[in-house]
């Protein structure tokens, strides 16, 4: 069963969120998971290795329990050199993701075509532990 938790700063408060119905069972093994932030908003990347596709769920209301709504839904298998841990960073007006993957690689993913592909660029070798920009009073890692 998946858990999570969260700190209110505000309120000086914690408290538990739901998590996706998808894992309210006992077959949640917590294996292939990824938890981050796209957008101001809280996602879950399924990248559970029996899939045939890696299921990407994020919660748009952190007050409304059933507001987790399996976002992008990528089919496997994934484009050459794009192997395991997608991290949507940046979602744009035309639905296109900006991702990244494996801590090394800049992808973007069309949910209309339901292409993913690698972006190509010069001068930076890869990308390590890209995170998006958040106000916070901690120190970035």
């Amino acid at each position: 069963m998946l858990s999570l938790s969260y700190f209110d700063m505000e309120k000086e408060q914690c408290g538990d969120l739901p998590s996706p119905s998808q894992f309210s069972g006992s077959q949640f093994s917590g294996y292939g998971f990824y938890l981050g932030v796209v957008d101001n908003c809280l996602y879950i990347s399924d990248e559970n290795t029996s899939s045939v596709a890696v299921n990407i769920w994020v919660l748009k209301d952190y007050g409304n329990i059933g507001s987790w709504t399996l976002e992008w839904i990528i089919q496997r298998p994934l484009p050459s050199g794009l192997k395991w841990n997608l991290k949507p960073v940046k979602t744009f007006k035309d639905g296109t993701v900006l991702m990244v993957v494996g801590n090394k690689t800049l992808a973007s993913y069309n949910p209309v075509s339901t292409v993913l592909e690698k972006i190509t660029y010069h001068g930076v070798k890869f990308w390590e532990g890209s995170i998006t920009g958040i106000p916070s009073f901690l120190p970035l890692p």
